[in-house]
């Protein structure tokens, strides 16, 4: 499988992302300081919702990012100053002919700290 090298247009953001400090679980190990990608609004409809999951919701994140990086899954990243945890079993690589990664996504929800 290939990765393509050009920018995707539309991403717009930078991200920092961060790895768990093995001794003490925080996010402060720097991984990448410049991964290039966009961060979207991932929520759904607010309608008929509880102002409980609303509140979820609007926590809630899409990334897409720069297909030539690996994510790794238990990753926090930093965008404009604000933090997200990155959702587990959420990353999906979008391809297209020739089975090309053009860009990859995954949910992430507002870290709490």
């Amino acid at each position: 499988m290939s990765v393509l090298s050009l920018p995707v247009p539309g991403f717009i953001d930078t991200a920092r992302v961060y790895a768990p400090d093995p001794t003490t679980g925080d996010y402060t190990t720097l991984i990448n300081a410049n991964l290039i990608c966009v961060l979207a609004v991932g929520g759904g409809k607010y309608e008929g919702v509880s102002a409980k999951d609303r509140a979820e919701l609007a926590a809630w994140r899409k990334l897409l990012w720069d297909p030539a990086y690996d994510m790794p899954e238990n990753a926090q990243i930093e965008v404009d100053g604000v933090r997200y945890n990155a959702v587990a079993g959420s990353f999906v690589a979008f391809k297209i002919a020739a089975n090309s990664i053009i860009y990859r996504r995954g949910d992430f929800v507002r870290a709490l700290t």
